[in-house]
């Protein structure tokens, strides 16, 4: 939103102010995102999660990971200018003029993400690979959610 505004005060010299003032406020919300990273063999059908020399791999990034976030931001920003001629005389335009400008920013983030970690369990022999012809039309999370796969319930 902005306003703005143009006064001239002739009692004081024939004065001329004018202004502008605004705000802006933007939001993101992100409740729930799932992230991963695996290679997908598009002839087979298989995915396998990434080893550190392939050229796609992020090392801070685990297996299966969960996130939420929210932003907020608002800005402000305000400029006044006030113009005072040096002279009475109406047909001498010298005026002195001055000034401000101020253009402020808040942001509140937060973050919490979840890394899904084997910790000591066994690892199931097959953890690392999810093969649409096993899935019996199950999606990716419910295959490796599965307390035989995760190691999160054993």
């Amino acid at each position: 939103m902005q306003l703005n505004g143009n006064h001239k005060i002739d009692a004081f010299r024939e004065i001329e102010i004018d202004w502008v003032g605004g705000f802006g406020q933007a939001q993101l919300n992100e409740p729930d995102q799932r992230l991963f990273q695996n290679a997908y063999d598009p002839t087979t059908g298989d995915y396998t999660e990434l080893q550190p020399g392939d050229p796609s791999f992020t090392a801070s990034k685990r297996p299966l990971q969960r996130y939420q976030r929210q932003l907020t931001e608002g800005e402000y920003n305000a400029i006044a200018n006030v113009s005072v001629p040096y002279f009475e005389e109406k047909d001498n335009p010298s005026k002195f003029k001055t000034g401000f400008y101020i253009d402020t920013t808040q942001r509140d983030y937060n973050q919490a993400s979840f890394v899904y970690e084997y910790g000591n369990a066994n690892y199931p022999q097959d953890y690392q690979a999810y093969n649409e012809a096993e899935a019996n039309g199950q999606n990716w999370n419910d295959v490796f959610l599965n307390e035989n796969r995760s190691g999160l319930v054993n």
